[in-house]
Parts: structure tokens; C-alpha cells; sequence
């Protein structure tokens, strides 16, 4: 079921009478262990609570290097709704304040199994989930909620269901409106940016956590894509933090590379660098290639024979189709990646099909991508990547200790991602998982094929379960069992 109840009324009449918050407030400086001019997230948590109306554990205490007070009365929620997406599990969100700039914001999820209508299970198993670029939290990990495939075909749903407490984050750049003309706004925008604000995500949702009863210990993270960037440049930075200000327990790194031999990928990042900062010396900070894939796919959808005014010369499905499964050829990537497995014209080799995703629900997702993203944050991964320029997020990778767990798709950045493994000397519990469905690596399984094809379950999915429970503190084998039995 795909109801939605949308809260807003509700959920300042509850921090109000919680909190007293007044939104003509500003922010005062956290005490908490995030950057100096976030929000505090044990404030934020506070109201998210007042918010959901969730069982508060008597027995919970916060640590004292995390309290915060915060005597401005402000609403750091700015929304909040409920969904149930399919049986006893449920999608809460809230869009969520977390600086004194307008744009400063960012979306948090919360997908898990309720005992009955707002009361969730205690979870010691947990996941964060971080989306890559372009894209957000439900696009990438609520896919059933957000195309015509079934509800429970999503990694968020697949894990809440085997009592799994599913969190994630809608980035800053994720939430700015597709009306904005100004962007000077992003003209400092960086990595740091977000990872600051995935730090206080973690950490907003580690105190709700905690409070609500399912224990204040560090997250498992899993950052797809770019979002594997952002979570390799968080992890180094908490290397050089006290371990009561580290949030990540483990990670999941999803196809991609934090760095790489390969020397054309290398070149290709270096030559984006000067790309950028010519942007830049423009006063160009937006990326607005989220619209191009909504347009992409509200075409090929609803007008797929059309001649594509995005790639001359073909019509709007093919274009599309071009898209998903030669998308290495089409945006200048090197060798064969791609985010979907297509099939292929014998005669003129254009893709006339996708093997492991619904096309249909292909051309949907595609119109469920945010508008803009940031070229600064571009910008920080392409030098990160470039052997010739400096940068602060790769100086402490051997520190890393966590468990790290790769998964990707030979389809996708999956063979790129064995180098940058190599280096995390530190930890002691470094595997990896590279799926591969057909020995031809441009007809194999692709990038996004991990969240969205029919038998992602299987080859993706159960995996990062199995290695969720055995990396969540004891062994739960119950945790595996079958569908019919973890979903009653």
C-alpha cells in the first residue's frame, strides 16, 4: 500500500508543545561532536521523537560529550510523513534544518518494521544508507515505492523485513528547488559539505536510536556511487576523531572506486578538474544533469517514438535505452560501464531492451531524480581521483579500521574497485563481492541493476544482509530465514 500521511500540522503541534519551537529563532552552536555550525543533533532528535510520537526507553541516557541544549526554541524539522509501504513496514521522513542558511538542509529516512502503527521493532541491526549523484534516498533504495515494480522490491524493504533498521540521507543539494535562480549560494559547497551533513545524519540517527530503545552503537554505512566517496572521505576523517565522535561501526562501499591505477580514468578525472574550476570562474556551482534524466525518461515514457532533442538522431526510448545501457559511451566513461544490462540490435548495435530491469520501471526511475547537484562536491572527487592534485580526504585511508565490505557489478565500476581495497591496510576485515552475470562486461550486469533488477535480491542483496547480521554484535540466524517467514 502507498498511503501517505503527510504531518506537518500534527508534527509542529507535537515539537511545540515537546520543545516550545519557534521557526523566527536561530540556531545556536552545537555542543555536539559535528561541525561547528550544524545543528544539534541531539536537538533534532529530540523533536523527531516528538515528531513520531515513538516510545521513548526510560533507560536511555545520552552520553555526555553528545548533549546539546539549545535554548532558541527552534524547529530544526521542518517536515515529517509516514508511509506504509507494504504490510508492518513503514517509511518515515523529514526534511530537516540543519544550519542557518536557507539551503541548509537535508532529507532523513527511516524504514523499519512496526509492531503496530508507530511503534517500531528494537533493532540491534542497522544500516545508513547514502545515494549517489544524481539520485536520493527512495529513488535508489525504495524503488518498488517509487515505480510500478512490486512495493517490497527495494533494499530498504527487502532489510527492514529481516528486522533490519533501514536510515538514510537526502543530501543538501538533493532538497534545493527546481524554481532556484540564484546559486551563488553553493559557491563554498564541498565533500566537506556533505560530509558534514552525513555526519549529522548518522549522528541524529544513532540518539533516535538510542532513544526509541535500539541502542546508541556506531552505524553500518553504505554509500553507493559518489555516495562512496562521501562515505571513504567520512571514515577518513574519523580516523583523526575520538571514538566517541566516530559514527561509522562498518561500511559498504557499492560500485565505485576511491582511487584507481587505471591511468585513462586518471587523466579523465585530472582533465575535470580544470573543467570545474573554469565553472567556477564563471560563477557556475549547480549541476543540472538531474532534469536531463527526468526529461530523458518523462519522454521516452510517454513519447518514445519522438525524436529525442537530447541525442539527435535517435527517437526518445532509444535514447533513453542508450542511456542505461551504453552510458560508459554516451557520457564519456572508459570501457563498457553501464548502469542497466541491455540487449542489443544485431544490425545496428543499439540497445533495444534492458535485461535484468523492467524497461518500463527503467524510464519511471529515471524521472524520480533530484534537479541539481553540486560541482563543488564534483569537484572534490575528480581531485581525489587526480594523482596530480592535492587533496585532504585520502591522507589516512591505512588508518581505517571498520569492516569494509565492497559489492558491485562487473557491468558497472566493480573491477575498479579492488585497488582502492588494497589500501586500507588498517582494517583486518576487507572483503569483497563483484557480481557477474555474462562474461561479455557490456552486456553484464550493470550499476544501477544493484537496487532495481528482478533478481537483485538474490545476487546483491542477501549478501550485504549475511553481512549486516554478522557484523552486528552477535549471531542472528534467524535473520535469513525465508521471506514468508520474516514478513508475518
Amino acid at each position: 500500500m502507498k498511503s501517505r500521511i503527510l504531518c506537518c500540522f500534527l508534527l509542529c503541534l507535537a515539537v511545540a508543545a515537546y520543545t516550545g519551537c519557534s521557526r523566527d529563532e536561530s540556531p545556536t552552536t552545537p555542543a555536539s561532536p559535528v561541525a561547528t555550525d550544524q545543528a544539534p543533533p541531539a536537538v533534532i532528535a529530540e523533536q523527531l521523537l516528538a515528531s513520531t510520537g515513538w516510545t521513548r526507553d526510560p533507560d536511555a541516557v545520552l552520553p555526555e560529550e553528545w548533549a546539546a541544549e539549545d535554548k532558541s526554541g527552534r524547529c530544526f524539522v521542518e517536515d515529517f510523513g509516514r508511509e506504509v509501504v507494504v504490510g508492518n513496514i513503514v517509511h518515515y521522513w523529514w526534511v530537516v534544518s540543519t544550519g542557518p542558511g536557507q539551503h541548509e538542509r537535508i532529507g532523513l529516512h527511516r524504514v523499519v518494521k512496526e509492531r503496530r502503527p508507530f511503534r517500531p521493532i528494537r533493532a540491534r541491526r542497522n544500516l545508513f544508507a547514502l545515494h549517489g549523484t544524481p539520485g536520493k534516498f527512495d529513488v535508489m533504495f525504495l524503488f518498488g515505492s517509487v515505480t510500478s515494480a512490486p512495493d517490497d522490491h527495494s533494499l530498504a524493504v527487502y532489510l527492514a523485513r529481516r528486522n533490519v533498521d533501514v536510515w538514510g540521507i537526502d543530501q543538501p543539494a538533493t532538497l534545493i528547488p527546481a524554481d532556484v535562480e540564484d546559486f551563488s549560494f553553493m559557491a563554498d559547497w564541498s565533500m566537506q559539505t556533505d560530509v558534514d551533513a552525513l555526519r549529522t545524519g548518522m549522528a541524529v540517527a544513532r540518539i533516535s536510536r538510542l532513544l526509541s530503545g535500539s541502542g546508541f552503537g556506531r552505524m553500518n554505512l553504505l554509500g553507493y556511487s559518489t555516495g562512496l566517496m562521501t562515505g571513504f572521505a567520512a571514515l577518513d576523517l574519523e580516523t583523526q576523531l575520538p571514538w566517541w565522535a566516530r559514527h561509522v561501526g562498518g561500511f559498504i562501499p557499492v560500485d565505485y572506486f576511491y582511487k584507481t591505477q587505471s591511468e585513462e580514468w586518471n587523466a579523465g578525472e585530472c582533465a575535470n578538474v580544470d573543467f570545474v574550476e573554469d565553472l567556477f570562474s564563471q560563477g557556475i556551482y549547480q549541476a543540472d544533469f538531474g532534469i536531463l534524466f527526468q526529461t530523458m525518461g518523462m519522454l521516452a515514457q510517454n513519447d518514445p517514438q519522438g525524436d529525442s532533442p537530447i541525442v539527435p538522431g535517435f527517437d526518445n526510448r532509444t535514447a533513453a535505452l542508450m542511456a542505461g545501457a551504453v552510458t560508459g559511451a554516451i557520457f564519456g566513461f572508459p570501457g563498457d560501464l553501464h548502469f542497466f544490462g541491455g540487449e542489443f540490435d544485431e544490425e545496428t548495435g543499439l540497445p533495444t531492451d534492458l535485461v535484468y530491469t523492467p524497461t518500463d520501471q527503467y524510464f519511471e526511475w529515471l524521472q524520480g531524480f533530484n534537479d541539481y547537484n553540486s560541482y563543488g562536491h564534483d569537484y572534490d572527487i575528480s581531485r581525489i581521483h587526480c594523482p596530480d592534485t592535492e587533496s585532504p580526504w585520502d591522507d589516512h585511508l591505512d588508518e581505517i579500521t571498520v569492516p569494509v565490505f565492497f559489492v558491485g557489478a562487473e557491468g558497472g565500476w566493480g573491477s575498479l574497485m579492488d585497488h582502492t581495497a588494497s589500501l586500507l591496510t588498517g582494517s583486518d576485515d576487507v572483503s569483497l563481492l563483484n557480481v557477474s552475470l555474462n562474461p561479455v562486461q557490456a552486456l553484464d550486469i550493470g550499476h544501477v541493476d544493484i537496487f532495481t533488477a528482478e533478481c537483485a535480491p538474490q545476487e546483491f542483496w542477501r549478501p550485504m544482509l549475511e553481512w549486516i547480521v554478522q557484523h552486528s554484535g552477535r549471531d542472528e540466524p534467524e535473520a535469513l530465514a525465508s521471506e514468508a517467514s520474516v514478513s508475518r
